[in-house]
């Protein structure tokens, strides 16, 4: 099967420091993959790279079949990839259901489009709805109005995923999804990314440090070590890869 995303000797350098060192990898499509590694290993800055947040050193990007190495974020976003942060980036001055719908751009904002205010009413109406039923089936509804600075730490991951949901991504690059939230919610944002993954065939590359719970979602997982692809496999052969197990308790 064709992978959306393929990383072929991918390497990133900082000075002498090799952050990323000729990874080549093909997560698995619409499935929800795990990028495993311990603190310092290259995971964060192999997402900037397919992001467009860091430029490569070396090696290329391909979505979808055409190349993306060292485009822009704006351009990488429209081609279908959206990524979250380790520390979530909201509008906090603007409510939950605003944060909702500038996720939804580019729509209607041209100057012919201008011309026909029936059809911008309309696809306004149908994003607004869109954003109102995400918003329930995250459990936030009955905050649309607060200011997203209100929500707590657990409430603002969930306004994130709602953000990928109204984006229409093919590619979801997720950075720490449920740290520093309780068991019980982290539990419920896996298990809507597996339903989102399931729904629309969304293809996942999260990178999370609590694996208690992370690897009962997860479909597939790779390993960064010193910058280098140490393992990819199903998560119950990485869970026995004496390889893995030494590099997490080096």
């Amino acid at each position: 099967m064709m992978s959306d995303l393929i990383l072929d000797d991918l390497t990133k350098t900082f000075g002498g420091i090799r952050a990323v060192d000729s990874v080549s990898l093909t997560p698995r499509p619409h499935k929800i993959n795990l990028l495993m590694g311990s603190n310092g290993s290259g995971k964060t800055t192999l997402i900037n790279c397919i992001s467009g947040f860091q430029r490569t050193s070396g090696g290329a990007i391909m979505f979808c079949r055409e190349p993306i190495t060292n485009k822009p974020p704006h351009q990488i976003f429209h081609k279908g990839i959206i990524r979250t942060f380790q520390t979530p980036r909201l509008f906090e001055n603007l409510s939950v259901l605003e944060n909702l719908l500038v996720a939804k751009s580019g729509t209607c904002e041209g100057f012919v489009d201008a011309l026909f205010p029936k059809r911008w009413n309309q696809t306004e109406k149908n994003i607004k709805e869109k954003a109102l039923s995400i918003l329930e089936e995250l459990g936030l509804k009955e905050l649309q109005d607060n200011l997203a600075y209100d929500l707590s730490g657990g409430q603002i991951k969930l306004l994130e995923l709602g953000k990928v949901l109204m984006s229409d991504c093919k590619l979801v690059l997720l950075d720490e999804p449920i740290a520093g939230i309780n068991p019980v919610l982290a539990h419920k944002i896996f298990k809507k990314i597996t339903q989102i993954c399931n729904a629309t065939k969304t293809t996942f590359l999260i990178i999370e440090h609590r694996l208690d719970i992370a690897l009962q979602y997860a479909n597939f997982c790779m390993v960064l070590d010193g910058g280098k692809l140490l393992a990819s496999d199903t998560p119950d052969k990485i869970l026995h890869n004496k390889k893995v197990i030494e590099s997490y308790l080096r």
